[in-house]
């Protein structure tokens, strides 16, 4: 089932973020999501230079190689992800200040309830839109 203005994510690229972020725990977490329309067909794990458990900054190098992946593969990038292991779970005044993909979406995992939740943002320079994620279990 495909939403209006929703990202759609199949379950096991859902179960791989989560663990993405559960795996870098305290760190932020960060990777891209690239498809086609509005579903994702790929994720991608990207370095965390930063190794902060407040901030983050992708690894240029693997970014690059990510989007000429894509660009061979004729996908889009989708969505850019990080966790905010305590929260909060909307973007932060940084992710709304450091905001480079504008019309990309933004996904941030936060653990601030005790399990990992994700939710979508688009981000503009006055705040943030959410966007619905539909999980997709087949």
């Amino acid at each position: 089932m495909l939403v209006k203005n929703s990202l759609v994510i199949p379950i096991s690229i859902h179960t791989k973020m989560i663990s993405n972020m559960e795996k870098h725990l305290p760190e932020e977490a960060c990777g891209l999501l690239t498809g086609k329309g509005n579903l994702v067909r790929h994720h991608f794990s990207i370095t965390n230079g930063l190794h902060s458990p407040v901030r983050f900054q992708m690894n240029g190098n693997e970014m690059l190689r990510v989007f000429e992946w894509a660009e061979k593969h004729s996908q889009i990038l989708l969505g850019i992800y990080h966790s905010h292991p305590s929260g909060p779970e909307n973007p932060s005044i940084t992710d709304i200040g450091e905001d480079y993909y504008p019309g990309v979406i933004k996904l941030i995992g936060s653990k601030s309830t005790g399990q990992w939740e994700l939710r979508a943002f688009l981000i503009n320079n006055s705040g943030y839109l959410q966007i619905p994620i539909v999980i997709k279990y087949r």
